[in-house]
């Protein structure tokens, strides 16, 4: 089985790029989205295995995309994992009634990030990685 594929569904392309960078070298598989309304066609055709979702987004806020996936039988199991700059204690209320399984404020601690991805996907694969016989 290869590497797992996160989505990054986030407008800052500074943001989508740190991440991105960051996922990679764990050796995740990453694909990208900028705005809500490619986001629910990309997680259609890439599927992924995980979606870093940010909640201001142009196009529709990432509840919106959210309530998009989950109305998709063949994508509404995807985890999601909310990323946003908004520091509302509602917006964490609300993202964890929506469905999402963890929470992150930006700037991300991406040690913890990780350690969160890590819990709902398992570890990464690494694709150099043979089997040495025992």
């Amino acid at each position: 089985m290869g590497s797992k594929k996160i989505l990054i569904i986030d407008d800052e392309r500074v943001s989508q790029l740190t991440i991105a960078a960051r996922l990679r070298s764990d050796g995740y598989s990453v694909v990208s989205a900028g705005d809500a309304v490619m986001a629910t066609a990309i997680t259609k055709a890439e599927k992924p295995d995980l979606i870093l979702l940010d909640v201001n987004l142009p196009g529709g806020d990432g509840f919106t995309v959210m309530k998009r996936i989950a109305s998709i039988s063949s994508i509404a199991l995807i985890p999601i994992i909310i990323i946003t700059a908004g520091d509302s204690p509602d917006t964490q209320k609300r993202a964890f009634e929506s469905g999402a399984v963890a929470f992150f404020q930006k700037p991300v601690n991406f040690d913890k990030l990780t350690e969160a991805i890590q819990k709902v996907l398992g570890a990464p694969i690494p694709s150099d990685t043979a089997s040495k016989p025992q």
